[in-house]
Parts: structure tokens; sequence; C-alpha cells
């Protein structure tokens, strides 16, 4: 019968076997899913593109009568590509910074809206006799700022730089370009935590599987079962953003990365299922003795 002090020996060293393996899962989804390339293609894959030109569409008409701007002038200058050139571009910014500190020298080439701002000025000037002074500079090169911070805002689905201006990306940072040197340490943590098992369980190596078992199958149920009700209520969907590509993107990233995390609990889940039915299997047999073996121990 295992001693008293082993087993609580046995019994802390799984407790902190289900906290590395919990901490070891998220770290992994991660590593695996939090970058540039998925965001992207997750932007893409949700239609995002059309949803900012709408966004941009309805904007300049709502401002139409202040500004004396039709919404044309400013559409007319803005594609399709060009909205997934900048929104693709504030998404690598974004992680980039993460990565670095950095970011890249600006939004996309704007220099079409610029012109068609431009051309709307100088007719509108002409036609009304405006002189091309320096008060006209002004509004233009005012209006063409605007334009640009606008289109860029609007792109921004992942709000990569109200991240950065309030100081999240550069603390989310911190974290985020260690993570294969995380990862790592977590590696090694689940190493010794398996040898100092096998060497507390040394005279009954088979309760070695017990206990990871045990330690795989609390971590699995712990991040199944929350991820399932996360995703099955459907909390994600309940957050309170106006903006339908800014709601679009967050939402399917955040389903995105607790499915993944459900799934790799599910697989823990598994494994742990697994190495307790080896763990019966052995015991099972350990404790059946044939005549056989009762004869040979009466010799």
């Amino acid at each position: 019968m295992k001693k008293p002090s082993s087993y609580i020996v046995s019994l802390v060293l799984s407790v902190i076997t289900v906290f590395v393996t919990l901490a070891l899962m998220g770290t992994m989804v991660v590593f695996i899913h939090a970058t540039p390339e998925k965001a992207i293609s997750l932007a893409q894959d949700k239609q995002t593109a059309p949803m900012i030109l709408n966004e941009l569409e309805s904007y300049f008409k709502d401002r139409t009568s202040s500004s004396g701007i039709p919404t044309n002038v400013y559409t007319d200058a803005v594609s399709e590509s060009l909205i997934r050139d900048i929104r693709d571009q504030q998404i690598r910014d974004g992680f980039m910074f993460m990565k670095s500190g950095n970011t890249s020298d600006g939004i996309a080439d704007l220099d079409k809206l610029d012109e068609s701002l431009e051309q709307f000025f100088s007719s509108y000037a002409s036609e009304n006799g405006i002189e091309k002074d320096k008060k006209y500079d002004t509004a233009l090169e005012k209006a063409q700022t605007s334009a640009r911070k606008v289109v860029s805002e609007k792109c921004d689905i992942y709000k990569m730089s109200s991240l950065r201006s309030h100081g999240v990306l550069k603390k989310v940072g911190v974290i985020y370009r260690d993570l294969v040197y995380i990862i790592a340490g977590l590696f090694g943590a689940a190493a010794v935590l398996i040898l100092l098992l096998i060497l507390t369980c040394r005279k009954e190596k088979r309760s070695v599987l017990y206990w990871l078992g045990v330690s795989c199958l609390i971590a699995g149920a712990v991040g199944t079962i929350p991820s399932a009700i996360l995703l099955g209520t459907g909390y994600f969907n309940s957050f309170s953003i106006k903006q339908p590509s800014v709601f679009t993107a967050y939402t399917s990233a955040m389903n995105g990365l607790t499915s993944a995390f459900m799934a790799a609990s599910i697989a823990v889940t598994a494994v742990g299922i697994a190495m307790l039915i080896v763990y019966g299997v052995l015991l099972s047999k350990e404790k059946t003795v044939t005549p056989t073996d009762v004869s040979n121990v009466s010799k």
C-alpha cells in the first residue's frame, strides 16, 4: 500500500500538473492562432472589406449636409482592394508593434482620395468664384487629413491603433514576444513534474499513469466546460459594438480562439481517459491470480 507521504506528494504534483497543463494549452492556442496571418485570413473569410466600404459610405453620406462634399467624392476614390490593403496593413502593424515595438511607415497609398478632394475643391472654387488662397489650402488640407483618418480608423477592425495608443499592446507585447520561451518553460516544468512523479511512485510505477491521467482529465474538463458554455450561449455575440466590421472581427476571433482551446481541452481529456484505462488494465492484471500462479507461490 502506498505510504501516506507518497500519496500526498503525488496529489500535490498532480494538482500542479493540472495548472501547468492548462497554461500550456492556453499559450499553445495563442501561439498558433494569434498571428497576423490568421487574423488577416479571418478578416477575409468574414468579408469585412465590403462591410468597411458600406460603413465609409454611410459615414460620409451622413456628413454631406454639414461638409458640403458629396459622398461619391470619397467613395469613388476608395476601392475594395484598397480597403483590404489598409485593413491588412493595420493588422500587421499591430502584431509588429507587439513583437518589436515598431510599426510601418503608415497606411496604404491614399493619393487618389487626396486627388479626388482636390478636384472637388478646385471645381467648387471655380464655380463659386472662391479665391485659392491660404484659407482655401487650409480647408483642403483639413478635409484630406480628416478623410485619411476616417478611412484608417474604419479599416482598423481590430482597433490596433486604439489599443496601441492606450498602452494595451505594449503590455500584451511583453508576453507575446516571449511566447516561445514561455511554452518551452512550461514543457520543461511538465517534464520535471513527470520525473518527480516517477521518482515518487518508483515502487508502484503504474500509478504514474493514474496521477497523470487524473491531471489530464481535470485539466481537460476545466478547459472544455467553460469553453462549451461560452460558445453554446453565444457569449461573445452579445458584445455591444456598433461598427459591424469590428463586431464581426472581434466576435469571430474570440469564438475561434475559444473553439481552439476547447479542441485542445478535449484532446487532453481523451489522453487522460486513455491513461486511466491503461492504468485500470494493468491493475486488473496484477490483481488476477491464476491457479498456476498460486501453485508456484506454494512451492
